[in-house]
């Protein structure tokens, strides 16, 4: 033990929460950002519906870049756009009048049902919705994607939205690798920690 420094396996124990919270760091973006990206991929792939969701009325989308600035062939960096996408209950299909032509009993029956879907779709979360977010490869400022809706009525909504296969892949694509860049550096962190401890146990 002649000339182990006093701090030297306390310097490995000091950086091991750093190596922690960098193997952490993916897990928050994906529960963040990537539970919207699940949402979406089963959107791609048939699930939900279509029925009863929000209207899209604008998207409005702005740029912002990671990494140089420089637009040449050594520039690294990566550009993407954080849209809004503004929606509005959907408007109910205009019903035909039936006191007029329909007996006194059925028409009361009728009314019935129409007041319970009435406060069925005024109670209804989705109906509250005013905007949903998204981080995307491509400007799409004025487009209208498709919404699918993945829950069920009265609970709390969540939509797939539906913007190409390309933009699927290039948000896994980002996804994967900011996770690889987090975890290599915690995976060399926790090796240079490793080697700290067993050099001061000498």
């Amino acid at each position: 033990m002649t000339g182990t420094h006093p701090l030297g396996r306390g310097r490995a124990l000091v950086v091991i929460p750093i190596a922690l919270i960098l193997l952490a760091i993916p897990v928050l973006l994906f529960r963040g950002s990537g539970g919207a990206l699940i949402d979406d991929t089963r959107a791609y792939f048939g699930a939900g519906t279509d029925v009863g969701v929000p209207t899209v009325t604008s998207v409005h989308c702005v740029g912002s870049r990671t990494g140089s600035n420089y637009r040449s062939t050594r520039s690294m960096g990566m550009t993407e756009y954080s849209c809004v996408i503004d929606v509005a209950s959907p408007t109910p299909a205009p019903q035909d009048d039936p006191f007029k032509t329909l007996p006194y009993d059925q028409a009361m029956e009728e009314w019935q049902r129409r007041t319970m879907a009435e406060l069925k779709r005024a109670t209804d979360p989705a109906n509250r919705l005013r905007r949903i977010e998204r981080n995307l490869a491509i400007d799409r400022t004025g487009t209208r994607p498709t919404l699918r809706r993945l829950t069920p009525d009265g609970q709390p909504p969540r939509f797939g939205v539906l913007s190409g296969g390309g933009e699927l892949i290039w948000r896994w694509a980002k996804m994967l690798l900011l996770s690889a860049l987090f975890w290599g550096i915690a995976l060399g962190i926790l090796i240079l920690a490793r080697r700290i401890w067993r050099r001061e146990a000498r």
